[in-house]
């Protein structure tokens, strides 16, 4: 099977072109994976008709050796230089599933396909991962009549993607309706949060408990969902109040479509109502930070940026003693839980190194900056010994594992100075979430004492 994606190239052509036709990635060997002994192996070594570099680059309606000259020229001529420059894409094959000869006729039928009516093509074919895979470099304006290659031009690259493979009788992917972005479906499959199935999930609570559409949107409302059942719409939605867009709960499954949950809502005994769900159980504000914590402790009070980011997590119900579901939690906080990851990364290194205050997080901030400068230096120090004439094969190979050491601290250390950097900015949106949140706890119990 292949995939496919392709982007614009804004800024230098000659970068885009140099990539897709660098010859450390576009050469092979020849070399056979599985020789069965010593003798086919020199005999293989010494056989000088194997031993010639194939170089899989071809131009559509362009010379690859002068496609940079040629793409400007056609620029100049149409006085379309500014703007998106090219385009650059890639064609990924599964591993062992194409031969490089094979995977660059593919690539070059594909590119002939979707543009070779009027448009210049660069073709390469790397051989340099397990997986062989073609870069397309497409000039963005029409040798022809100079008209740009706008992106329903290749919208459909990945349809004629999977006919291309079919016809040379490769796996093509099974596509389902309109695609989700990765990130969101990566989350989906390891059940990690997400809005789609927070929803879900309150919807689902509430659907339990409900005899009529009124009743499942009082429900929801409780948890702060904003609801639109209205007969006369196609699709029914959920949202909260600061989503810029709501959710089709069509979007959950089948079993949530309009007429499913008018089925499911007239299956429900009136029984159902008994097990309502107490506003104790949904009510965000129900659940105090205070509550249970005024007696006195034998443990020292966390303050600072430790207690803050601890106290957030309570309010998240992300504390092992202290576990709540999704809709449970504050609506202004609800986002917050699909960056829990982020936050277990931010809490650790606050209590590993003990950081109470905004001087101390700069402090470390300034360290981890320093250690990055120190040992980029050093990493420049071994490479120009590495490049010595005197230094030996082994003393280079002993260099280089060196260099590769450093270079994994220095990312980790990189890497810390991002962290310090989110927790900067997230701790006074922490501090402006939860005075929203008691303001909004302060207004409901008010409004109840009135009634």
């Amino acid at each position: 099977m292949a995939v496919t994606k392709i982007w614009p190239v804004r800024g230098r052509l000659d970068h885009s072109i140099d990539y897709a036709m660098n010859p450390e990635k576009t050469d092979a060997d020849l070399r056979q994976p599985d020789l069965d002994c010593l003798e086919d192996v020199m005999n293989y070594a010494v056989n000088e008709e194997k031993t010639e570099k194939k170089f899989y680059v071809s131009g559509v309606n362009c010379n690859p050796a002068i496609a940079r000259q040629q793409f400007q020229t056609v620029k100049t001529q149409f006085g379309k230089e500014g703007g998106i420059i090219a385009y650059h894409g890639y064609q990924s094959f599964a591993e062992g599933e194409v031969t490089p000869q094979e995977a660059h006729e593919i690539g070059v039928e594909l590119a002939k396909t979707i543009w070779g009516e009027g448009f210049q093509v660069v073709v390469a074919t790397h051989l340099n991962t397990k997986c062989l895979h073609n870069h397309f470099v497409v000039n963005s304006v029409s040798y022809l009549d100079g008209k740009r290659c706008r992106q329903k031009q290749w919208t459909d690259i990945s349809k004629i993607n999977d006919e291309i493979c079919s016809k040379y009788r490769l796996n093509v992917v099974e596509r389902h309706g309109r695609g989700i972005p990765y990130q969101l479906a990566k989350a989906e499959r390891e059940g990690a949060p997400t809005r789609l199935n927070i929803a879900r999930e309150a919807v689902e609570a509430a659907l339990s408990v409900s005899c009529n559409l009124r009743e499942l949107k009082y429900h929801l409302s409780v948890m702060g969902y904003i609801c639109q059942f209205n007969e006369n719409r196609k699709y029914w939605t959920i949202r909260q109040q600061d989503w810029k867009r709501p959710i089709r709960l069509i979007r959950m499954g089948e079993e949530y479509s309009n007429d499913q949950i008018r089925q499911r809502l007239r299956d429900n005994p009136p029984e159902v109502r008994k097990g309502m769900l107490h506003l104790a159980e949904c009510k965000y504000y129900r659940r105090s930070y205070s509550s249970g914590l005024c007696k006195k402790s034998r443990h020292r009070k966390i303050s600072g940026l430790r207690g803050l980011y601890y106290h957030y997590c309570y309010l998240l119900g992300y504390l092992p003693k202290r576990r709540l579901k999704p809709y449970q939690v504050s609506p202004a906080l609800r986002d917050d839980l699909l960056k829990l990851n982020e936050l277990s990364i931010e809490v650790r290194l606050l209590q590993e190194h003990q950081i109470d205050d905004l001087q101390q997080l700069f402090d470390y901030r300034k360290a981890m900056y320093e250690k990055v400068f120190m040992t980029e230096a050093e990493i420049r120090k071994l490479r120009n010994l590495k490049m010595r004439r005197s230094t030996t094969a082994t003393k280079k190979s002993e260099l280089q594992s060196e260099i590769e050491k450093l270079k994994e601290q220095m990312k980790d250390s990189r890497r810390q100075v991002v962290i310090c950097d989110r927790i900067s900015s997230r701790s006074q949106k922490m501090k402006e979430k939860i005075q929203s949140t008691r303001e909004d706890e302060k207004n409901m119990k008010r409004e109840e004492m009135i009634k």
